[in-house]
């Protein structure tokens, strides 16, 4: 079946409330004897796959009747009273007489929310997903948060290596539209759940058609290889950071440059601008086609958390694609959701680790998740291995590391206020309005030079506190750390590894030095 034909028939039922329970009422009184009640988990109208409640029931012709539910263990008796319970009140259904009837169990009920007028886009009054939970940007900017997700940094690079430097998960790159405050502020606390992203994008893409499917292959096909291009544009500045470690510093040099690290990142985040906008106007074109179908669909998924949406199995094929256009057309159904959900506050939002990413965090984090499905990474881990790395400094140390923060404050709220900036304006094309373009890459210029300056504040300090580390804290670190990067030998194009390090090591950094 095609997916437009999902919707055909739906029209013929509607939503209706009974006080208690869910019924489906045939449409005309002389069928209802020819049918059976049977309990489903399933609505049979519905082209959408969401598991109905506790007592979801659905009407079969007998001897076509699949086995009772065991979760509900109905008897017969039970089964023709509910019956009797219906026709008793069919009465009072009036015009209803007409339609196909469900009711929901009083305990799970959840009507289905109302599609935005004529189908287009996203309802402008939405919360950002997850609203309530807690995590917003003003967590990000916390002291503590900062403070502790610093240190894990810092452990990271003083423990790690290039190789673990270079992995970042691909979901970091062209990231306004809204996915980590997505991530963050799941109901069900599922976020850092590995199997998150695939079941978000399976649903969006089990919704949508054939040719908006197509859309997105041909935009994974055109971005792949500048999504390579912004990984591999990394690679330079962070073997500098390790050179400089080190001590192999150029002749005549006496340190990392800021100008440099400030040039080098504007134009890799000038590379991510592109990337935005491209992706921004394939995702809005998408958004402002849906169907009313489509966007109550996308409205109930943005009623629950992830345990709430449905498993759909696997909606695109893979063979027709390349691991990387595969990757990236499941990053943009995922982004595809959270910013027809979310809001320019959850565009705006970045989690702690967002920003002077290239110390190892990442890998230290993540590397145990890779290819381990249903492995849910442990949300207390920055938090409480930084406090950890923290009381095993010693005092000039510890100050060095937690120093950063208050000298960094103003750098990452001039960040915030360039990120909402930027997602205001891409959110410009949802409702059909020309996206000022310079203005984008003008601003992302400025995040990046922003960002340059973290890294390089960072570096300095990590390197710093590294020249003077005794053996027995080298030690207490690797046991902290949990485990070592020695098979991490080569470098990770996001979060693939990739064998050329020779070549990475032989790079010209000369440049960052002055």
């Amino acid at each position: 079946m095609a997916h437009g034909d999902r919707f055909q028939g739906c029209s013929r039922r509607c939503w209706r409330t009974f006080p208690g329970l869910m019924y489906v009422i045939p449409r005309h009184r002389a069928t209802r004897s020819a049918f059976a009640l049977q309990p489903r988990r399933q609505r049979p109208c519905s082209p959408y796959p969401f598991p109905g409640p506790s007592l979801d029931f659905a009407l079969s012709r007998p001897g076509k009747a699949k086995e009772i539910n065991p979760m509900t263990q109905l008897s017969r008796t039970t089964a023709a009273a509910l019956v009797l319970v219906a026709l008793a009140v069919w009465p009072l259904a009036g015009t209803l007489a007409a339609q196909d009837i469900h009711v929901l169990t009083a305990q799970n009920r959840q009507s289905p929310p109302p599609p935005p007028p004529d189908g287009q886009g996203p309802r402008r009054d939405n919360p950002p997903p997850g609203q309530g939970q807690g995590f917003t940007i003003d967590n990000t900017l916390s002291g503590h948060a900062q403070e502790t997700t610093i240190a894990f940094s810092a452990l990271a690079f003083l423990t790690g290596n290039f190789c673990a430097d270079t992995f970042i998960p691909p979901g970091k790159v062209a990231d306004f539209f809204g996915f980590q405050y997505l991530r963050d502020n799941d109901p069900d606390h599922m976020g850092h759940n590995t199997d998150f992203l695939t079941r978000a994008a399976d649903n969006v893409l089990f919704v949508l058609g054939p040719d908006q499917i197509e859309e997105l292959k041909t935009l994974a096909r055109t971005q792949a290889s500048q999504v390579d291009d912004y990984a591999y544009g990394r690679f330079p500045l962070l073997a500098a950071v390790r050179r400089a470690q080190a001590g192999d510093l150029p002749p005549g040099t006496r340190g990392l440059s800021l100008a440099a690290f400030k040039s080098s990142s504007a134009e890799l985040y000038r590379l991510d601008g592109r990337i935005s906008l491209e992706r921004t106007e394939v995702l809005a074109r998408i958004i402002r086609a849906l169907t009313p179908e489509q966007s109550a669909y996308l409205q109930r998924m943005a009623q629950g958390g992830m345990h709430s949406w449905p498993e759909v199995g696997e909606q695109v094929d893979r063979r027709s694609m390349n691991r990387s256009e595969h990757v990236l057309v499941m990053t943009y159904a995922s982004q595809l959701y959270s910013w027809f959900a979310g809001s320019v506050e959850a565009d705006t939002y970045f989690c702690p680790e967002r920003q002077a990413n290239g110390f190892g965090a990442f890998y230290m984090k993540g590397a145990p998740a890779m290819g381990n499905p249903d492995y849910t990474i442990d949300s207390a881990l920055t938090g409480d291995k930084g406090a950890a790395f923290l009381a095993l400094l010693d005092p000039d140390q510890r100050e060095t590391i937690t120093s950063l923060v208050d000298g960094q404050r103003e750098i990452l709220l001039e960040i915030v206020a360039t990120r909402e900036a930027v997602s205001q304006e891409l959110r410009k094309a949802l409702s059909g309005e020309a996206v000022d373009q310079e203005q984008v890459l003008h601003l992302a210029a400025r995040y990046g030079e922003l960002d340059g300056e973290l890294v390089y504040r960072c570096a300095t300090a990590f390197i710093a506190v590294g020249e003077t580390l005794s053996a027995e804290q080298q030690a207490e670190f690797a046991e902290l750390r949990g485990s070592d990067c020695s098979a991490c030998t080569g470098a990770y194009l996001y979060s693939d590894p990739i064998s050329s390090h020779a070549a990475y090591e032989r790079m010209d950094t000369d440049e960052f030095f002055e």
